[in-house]
């Protein structure tokens, strides 16, 4: 019950004027295991700013649980931005490699994910492709909730980091195939003036496993 307090403190931070807009985050995850080695993963989401829902992605990968230590999972993602009233639509392939270590009260990962956008043949836009590296500290005893706090920089070809997440919250198992996820988030955007913005996001994450 003590993880309440920096939990809240950090809601109170980023609840201030100048820390930026509020959003609403949600996703879905179900874990299908086939394997001790392979699980199927399928997930969807969507984002809310303080008007109405302006994103969607629709995503399904393969989790190869190569050791203990590490884990490969190649997938694609499929992206539905709004623009005013109409909606684009892009794919994505995703290639991720996360190394972890789990103690008997604590656990430390770091997921390296590459994403890359081929794009339409009639569009003028060229192909893009970005880095993105998280760093997660989970804490797992003793308690039923399990505080984690993970720090993900985004990173692209001639533009460096374009792109700061810094995320504390909850895991809240039920039985073993269900797990709540209540974070909070501060996103830091760079935008195409070189300038930084902030955003402030609540999420919910449901995870389902078979």
């Amino acid at each position: 019950m003590k993880w309440f307090l920096p939990l809240l403190l950090l809601f109170c931070y980023i609840g201030q004027g100048n820390a930026g807009e509020l959003q609403w985050w949600n996703s879905d995850t179900v874990h299908l295991q086939i394997s001790q080695q392979l699980a199927i993963i399928g997930q969807s989401a969507f984002r809310k700013n303080n008007k109405k829902i302006y994103y969607m992605h629709y995503q399904g990968s393969l989790c190869f649980f190569w050791t203990p230590y590490i884990l490969f999972s190649p997938g694609c993602r499929c992206v539905y931005r709004r623009k005013e009233t109409d909606w684009t639509t892009r794919w994505y392939s995703l290639l991720e490699i996360t190394f972890q270590i789990h103690a008997e009260s604590w656990s430390i990962s770091n997921r390296c994910r590459a994403v890359y956008r081929m794009a339409k043949k009639c569009s003028k836009q060229p192909n893009w492709w970005l880095y993105r590296n998280r760093t997660e500290l989970v804490f797992s005893a003793p308690s039923i909730f399990f505080p984690y706090l993970s720090e993900e920089f985004f990173w692209e070809p001639h533009k460096n980091i374009t792109q700061n997440r810094i995320t504390f919250g909850l895991r809240m198992p039920y039985h073993q195939t269900t797990q709540l996820d209540l974070c909070c988030m501060l996103r830091s955007l760079k935008t195409s003036t070189n300038h930084w913005i902030n955003q402030n996001i609540i999420g919910l994450h449901l995870s389902l496993y078979f």
